[in-house]
């Protein structure tokens, strides 16, 4: 993530906001609008998402949900095509952001967001990663070995990806922008309610709850497999 953002720095630094817009809106350029959210205004986006929210807990979702909103539901940029020439563009884009954030709130609060405190949220995310129970007929080696099968018995890809980056010790922002690269690669576009998505930290906690509980079935699964065959 550093280095594709010091990459973006380098091509979109001496850029005017006017000229970064007609990039996006003329020739989709997907890098410009990254270099706008996550790096020349995310410092401001990140104010916003606190004054609206009193909590930085869902700042992906938030600029998720802005980045789907400038781009619009036809996937043309038509919100950010109503930028005009005459406008700052900070002042449009707290303006944007601030009007969108509000809307999302009672969303976002349902999901466990105060609207008024920095609320500490267990998740299911924050669980760790099962292995199984020591037993003295199991060798540590084996406990590896049981552990590694259960990963890769996981049918759903999302949910090897996400557990094997946590094992190489990526924190949940770094393995959303691994599993955007990902996607981008195999040309694998998400949708929600029909709109266009992006995985965000949020989205990694959800993938690696879910992940932990269908690893606890197959360890117990594997377990039965390992004393049958005694």
């Amino acid at each position: 993530m550093k280095f594709k953002l010091l990459t973006i720095r380098h091509k979109f630094n001496n850029l005017s906001d006017r000229e970064l817009v007609n990039l996006i809106v003329d020739k989709n350029n997907d890098d410009a609008v990254i270099y706008l959210l996550y790096e020349r205004y995310y410092k401001r986006i990140k104010a916003w998402v606190y004054e609206c929210y009193k909590s930085m807990q869902y700042l992906d979702e938030m600029i998720n949900c802005l980045y789907i909103h400038l781009k619009g539901k036809k996937a043309d940029w038509h919100t950010l095509s109503t930028f005009k020439k005459d406008e700052a563009f900070l002042g449009w884009l707290k303006r944007v952001s601030i009007n969108l954030f509000l809307e999302k709130r009672n969303e976002m609060i349902g999901l466990g967001i105060s609207k008024s405190s920095d609320v500490n949220v267990t998740r299911v995310g924050d669980d760790p990663i099962p292995e199984p129970r020591s037993d003295n007929k199991i060798s540590d080696c084996e406990h590896m070995v049981m552990a590694m099968e259960a990963i890769s018995r996981l049918k759903n890809d999302d949910y090897r990806f996400v557990i094997i980056k946590e094992l190489e010790k990526y924190n949940h922002e770094e393995i959303a922008m691994l599993l955007r690269e990902k996607d981008k690669a195999n040309n694998v576009t998400r949708k929600y309610r029909g709109q266009i998505t992006l995985p965000t930290a949020s989205y990694i906690d959800m993938i690696k709850g879910r992940a932990i509980n269908e690893l606890k079935i197959i360890i117990v699964q594997i377990k039965k497999e390992w004393y049958d065959s005694k």
